[in-house]
């Protein structure tokens, strides 16, 4: 019996293996639909050996069958969408021209690249920022 049991198995797995996806969408059967409510299967452990009868058998192997084509469905899913590619944060430069010299600095908010920009230009000037006005930014 435990022969014929897996061979059944085994018949079963291969049959799902080789299907379409359009067949196994076609082929479910209404008595077990109602098992599963259309949802993700969960599967149990069963009881031991021996002690199933052949309809439990023929369920439990449908909801494997079933487990195993939406498992195939999430992964072929998961395979063809694109991920999305990070969009790039928006970057400022600003100019501060003092001394006869041009300092520049970035960010990624316009305050962030005129604060940068001040303060090289402050650095040059050993920390004396009087002319470091009027930075002049863009995208």
């Amino acid at each position: 019996m435990n022969t014929k049991l897996f061979s059944n198995l085994f018949l079963g797995l291969s049959i799902l293996a080789g299907s379409s996806s359009a067949f196994a969408r076609d082929s479910y059967s209404s008595r077990y639909d109602a098992d599963t409510d259309g949802g993700v299967i969960r599967i149990e452990v069963g009881k031991q050996r021996g002690d199933s009868s052949r309809e439990e058998l023929e369920r439990r192997i449908w909801q494997l069958e079933r487990a195993v084509w939406q498992l195939q469905q999430r992964v072929f899913d998961l395979e063809t969408t694109k991920t999305p590619t990070p969009e790039k944060a928006e970057s400022w430069i600003c100019t501060v021209s003092a001394f006869g010299a041009t300092h520049t600095g970035n960010g990624s908010t316009k305050a962030e690249a005129m604060a940068n920009s001040i303060n090289a230009c402050k650095k040059e000037a050993n920390d004396n920022g009087f002319f470091c006005k009027n930075p002049k930014c863009e995208k």
